[in-house]
């Protein structure tokens, strides 16, 4: 058995769940006060505007807010059936990012499985690019990764293999050999 260290594991990684929410209703709402106790009653339309606006953004930011916590649950559920899948191997067919594309993914193969990420692209899961501080830089490093077959997290249902194999499956767990 090859020893391996563990390098990144979904669970462990800080989750921003409302963090965003919150900062953009904290601002709104202070932007209402301000024009409520500033403006008094020569503004009006400023007032219904930005109260308009506070709704909006708090009630778009709720459903994100739902989205993402809601991913979290499916991952961690599929995590506890196991239908966690491991691989473990060589890096190979890498291909690192271009930085300056912003459109362009990371990818490789380990033993005839893919994996495509960028920084760029939020996603839940390993995507720290090599060009920004990743850790899989090259062919024929010697990598464990516990992985989840790309998902439509929303139904549950897993992508065909084609599919998967152009954006690459969900790094939940990945290990360096030592």
């Amino acid at each position: 058995m090859e020893k391996y260290f563990l390098v990144y594991n979904f669970f462990e990684t800080p989750n921003d769940f409302g963090t965003k929410a919150m900062l953009i209703a904290f601002i709104g709402i202070a932007a209402l006060l301000y024009a409520i106790f500033r403006v008094q009653r020569q503004k009006k339309i400023s007032i219904i505007s930005l109260s308009i606006f506070c709704l909006f953004s708090i009630s778009w930011n709720v459903i994100l807010q739902f989205g993402d916590y809601n991913s979290y649950n499916k991952i961690e559920e599929f995590y506890k059936q196991g239908k966690v899948k491991t691989v473990e191997g060589f890096v190979s067919d890498y291909l690192p990012m271009n930085i300056g594309d912003h459109d362009s993914n990371e990818t490789f193969m380990v033993d005839s499985v893919a994996f495509s990420y960028s920084d760029y692209m939020p996603i839940d899961g390993y995507n720290n690019t090599c060009v920004k501080g990743g850790v899989i830089c090259e062919n024929g490093q010697a990598i464990k990764i516990e992985y989840i077959q790309k998902y439509c997290l929303i139904v549950g249902v897993p992508t065909s293999v084609y599919v998967a194999n152009i954006t690459g499956n969900q790094i939940i767990k990945l290990h360096l050999k030592k």
